[in-house]
């Protein structure tokens, strides 16, 4: 089958450009014997060559301009940066061939071997590293902030470095077209642009809300993705016009003979010009961006700053929806002169905008800063309610006017249906209103920042993106399902109490966990991302497919259900803010209750299987095999698929290796294989699930090929369907590298549990459990690599980490302590080292039970530390149970068995027992 080709996610345009646009505006605007034209002539003449007399034409229709200086200075990019062949290593990754250029530099398609997959990589060209004087250090910071930017209409950067003093940045392959391209391709309907403008908005937001800012929004940097969805791109990374203070050069502007105002503007448009084409870096102030989307400030050569990108949005929009740009200008003098004195176009006729979109787009063009939004938020909430208002506004519109032409059968049949499409819109907006909006996201803000911890503002502004995508794919969902029942008519009355009592159980979960923030402590600031992270998809339940396969909504739902229901929620979102004890409470609590419901058991069978999920959250191992299992049974009994699915993943994981019964955990594997059949999973993201535990349990096993494949493709799918900075992507990279470590290959290890680290560290916070595996995990790497140095600082780290969050009995602060005892007995410090591998495995014992593999593992490594205390005998009688609880739970042929025999074989030649 033959594959689209894909777009990365920079694709050049015609574009006013930062150099040879100081020719067009000198030679329109000087006098032919200036000393302004001939420096402009002769900064073209050593950056282009002598090509004639003059540059491109003053009297050239200006985007013919454009797209010759886009021509020409791709051109001599090529030449100053020759291209690189097919095949080059830049950082880790390989080139495959060149895909673009444009103002900043070269873009290649290329193979990531580390990750196994393609990327379009944006190399710097040499000459703007130049310009910028120290700019390849800082686009290098400006590129590492983005990386850490995860957003669905923000493109994804991956990775950044400098090859051969050259910046680059690694991201995601993007297919489909810019904005321009998009406007090019036939007339849009305002609502059609509005979508668009909205999505870019919200991308600038998320930016905004951790402190990069874009400096050059324009159609050629954003992309419309071939699946609908918008991304911006290169934000942070458009300061590449030069410093602008050439004041011998601009003395020759008082020989204008114009009004002093028109002389000031003359002045600081040659200004930016010359600058621009000389390259020079004096101070101060610098021209960033675009000319045809910079704000006066930006004119002025004044420091970009948040309400910049309203002005470049609102150009932006205002082309997009009227065909035109708001300032005209022959030349960039023209241009700065109407920017700086606020002289816009008129309003265009024949072009349908409604006015309250054009009073946003005009407030977003104020001449100052302050006459704009506040905050590129409240220009979103602006868009929002305007949206709202307009539904409204519209049906009384058709009202009216059927009104006075009469109203036809015809006229009659679509009034209804649009007040039926008007109807489910509101129906869906007002149910998630009053849960998440803009009270609620101030109340959040100041909630957090209450808890006075360090990080609490910064969570916020983390959590937030992720709330607003939930409600908003919830508006989008239960829109979706009102039309298709009482619209459309496509669905039956059964499929929409299904889809109705779904999208009710996603509502629960978004109040849960909104109430959940308005009054966290530290332990729900910590976890609040990674709870937002993990509600459940809205999407699920407009999927006719998967509802068919779910059992039916009881008869009744009086407040008594519901209340069970409101239970069952806040125990899930209490699960997954860390707060396991709490939630087991409630939800053993809503178990009971549940039985007062016999009409409705798959209430009690969900309260079982959340009980059996915390048991497990909390180590409890055994309770919660127990609890998942009769959640299991009971799911197939009333053909419950998913919650049977889920029930079988827990205990993959429960069974099969933390209880190190790997066969068993192999056979719970193939249920949920199996459950998936009736379940459905259309992002593959239950199957990712279901790998995940199962490579963990081959991986306990030795089976280490097994491992490495079933961890490669839930990173596959991971990835495709969360993007590449979601936490679950980075639990499969840490998985992976594990895989790799227990393999040999450390460095390749190392290389992974970093990428994990760096995701987790970014994402959930600094003091996650999550980032504590990640540290547990590279600590190991770095003991095997011979550096117990760092091992120690990293496992050190990782414990307190551990006890703090999960408390002082947790299985995991055991084994954090016995590979800390191994790291200090490598170091020589055997009584620190024997004290912890005693309380590891005190611990374990009473946490997992005496025959668990972990408990052996903290034995062997007791009895080594004796025996090179030369404490023979208590060395003998440690491996020898050791050993017994290898061959029991791993059986004979396991590596771990190896080399209990052979330890117990170097204590016997050690004390002469040769036989």
């Amino acid at each position: 089958m033959a594959l689209t080709p894909l777009t990365p996610s920079f694709t050049p345009g015609p574009q006013y450009t930062d150099d040879l646009l100081a020719w067009e505006g000198v030679a329109a605007d000087l006098p032919r014997d200036s000393t302004g034209r001939e420096l402009a002539r002769a900064a073209y003449a050593r950056l282009f060559g002598e090509a004639g007399e003059a540059g491109p034409d003053a009297g050239e229709d200006p985007t013919a301009v454009e797209r010759k200086i886009s021509d020409e200075r791709q051109a001599r990019g090529s030449e100053a940066s020759p291209e690189l062949a097919r095949g080059t290593l830049v950082g880790r990754y390989l080139l495959l061939a060149r895909i673009g250029a444009g103002g900043m530099g070269v873009v290649y398609a290329a193979h990531d071997p580390e990750l196994d997959r393609k990327v379009a990589l944006k190399l710097l060209l040499p000459e703007r590293a130049d310009s910028l004087g120290s700019g390849p250090a800082r686009l290098l910071r400006e590129a590492q902030a983005l990386a850490k930017l995860s957003h669905p209409n923000v493109v994804t950067v991956h990775d950044v470095g400098v090859h051969d003093g050259r910046v680059w940045i690694a991201m995601e392959f993007v297919s489909g077209q810019t904005l321009r391209e998009w406007t090019r391709r036939g007339r849009r309907t305002w609502p059609e642009v509005l979508r668009v403008l909205t999505d870019v908005a919200r991308g600038v937001v998320a930016a905004h809300a951790v402190g990069l800012i874009h400096r050059d929004l324009k159609p050629d940097n954003v992309m419309i993705g071939s699946d609908g969805r918008v991304r911006v791109m290169d934000f942070g990374l458009a300061r590449y016009h030069s410093l602008a203070t050439a004041d011998q050069e601009l003395a020759s502007t008082a020989e204008l003979d114009e009004p002093d105002e028109r002389r000031r503007l003359h002045t600081l448009a040659h200004h930016a010009e010359l600058a621009a084409v000389t390259g020079r870096l004096t101070r101060p102030g610098a021209i960033q961006g675009t000319p045809a989307y910079m704000g006066p400030e930006q004119w002025r050569g004044q420091e970009a700053e948040a309400a910049t990108d309203q002005f470049g949005w609102s150009v932006m929009g205002w082309e997009a929806l009227y065909g035109e740009r708001p300032y005209a200008g022959a030349s960039v003098t023209g241009l700065a002169a109407a920017v700086l004195l606020g002289r816009r176009r008129p309003v265009p006729g024949g072009r349908r905008v409604p006015a309250w979109l054009r009073r946003i787009l005009e407030r977003g063009l104020g001449d100052e800063p302050a006459q704009r939004w506040p905050t590129m938020q409240d220009l979103l909430s602006a868009l929002e309610r305007g949206k709202a208002h307009a539904r409204t506004r519209l049906a009384m519109l058709v009202l009216t006017g059927f009104a006075v032409v009469g109203l036809l059968a015809g006229a009659h049949r679509w009034w209804d249906r649009s007040q039926r499409v008007l109807a489910c819109e509101s129906t869906g907006a007002a149910a998630v209103d009053g849960i998440w909006d803009d009270v609620a996201r101030e109340q959040l803000r100041a909630a957090f920042s209450a808890t006075g911890l360090s990080y609490a503002a910064t969570t916020a502004e983390k959590v937030i993106p992720w709330l607003d995508e939930q409600a908003l794919a919830w508006k989008r969902e239960r829109t979706e399902a009102c039309l298709r029942a009482d619209v459309d008519g496509n669905w039956d009355r059964d499929t929409v109490d299904r889809a109705v009592w779904c999208l009710e159980e996603r509502q629960l979960e978004l109040r849960a966990l909104v109430e959940e923030f308005g009054q966290p402590n530290a332990r729900t600031v910590q976890e609040a991302v990674a709870a937002a992270t993990k509600l459940r998809a809205p999407a699920e339940c407009t999927d006719a497919g998967l509802l068919a396969r779910q059992p039916a909504p009881p008869p009744y739902d009086h407040e008594a259900l519901a209340a069970v229901r409101a239970q069952l929620s806040r125990a899930h979102i209490l699960g997954l803010s860390g707060n396991y004890k709490d939630a087991l409470a409630i939800a053993t609590a809503a178990r009971e209750r549940a039985l007062e419901f016999p009409a409705w058991p798959q209430l009690w069978a969900a309260a079982r299987a959340l009980e059996g999920s915390l048991l497990k959250d909390l180590g409890e191992y055994s309770a919660a095999e127990t609890a998942s299992h009769e959640a299991h049974l009971a799911a197939i009994r009333l053909s419950a698929w998913d919650l049977a699915m889920s029930t079988a993943s827990t205990l993959i994981f429960t069974v099969g290796y933390q209880l190190a019964r790997h066969d068993d955990g192999r056979a719970w594997a193939e249920h949920a294989r199996a459950m998936a059949v009736h379940a459905g999973d259309p992002l593959g993201l239950r199957e990712a699930g279901r790998l995940n535990s199962l490579g963990l349990v081959q991986q306990a096993a030795a089976d280490y090929a097994s491992a490495q494949r079933s961890h490669e493709k839930a990173l596959e799918i991971r990835r495709t369907a969360l993007g590449d900075t979601h936490p679950h992507v980075a639990a499969s990279l840490g998985n992976l590298g594990q895989t790799h470590e227990s393999m040999g290959s450390h460095a390749r290890a190392q290389a992974m549990q970093e990428a994990a680290l760096a995701i987790f560290e970014d994402s959930l916070g600094p003091a996650h459990p999550s980032v504590a595996q990640c540290l547990y995990d590279l600590a190991n790497v770095h003991r095997s690599m011979g550096d117990p140095t760092k091992a120690r600082v990293l496992h050190e780290r990782a414990l307190d980490i551990r006890q703090a969050a999960l408390g002082l009995e947790h299985p995991a602060v055991a084994t954090s302590m016995g590979s800390l005892a191994t790291v200090y007995e490598g170091l020589g410090m055997q009584t620190a080292a024997k004290a912890l591998y005693e309380r590891s495995t005190a611990l374990l014992e009473r946490s997992l039970g005496p025959d668990h593999p972990y408990v052996a593992a903290s034995l062997a490594n007791l009895a080594q530390l004796h025996q090179g205390l030369e404490e023979y005998a208590n060395a003998k009688v440690l491996y020898g149970r050791a050993l017994a609880i290898f061959e029991k739970a791993l059986g004979a042929d396991h590596p771990h068995v190896a080399q209990c025999l052979s330890d117990i074989a170097n204590v016997n030649y050690l004390t002469r027992d040769y036989a």
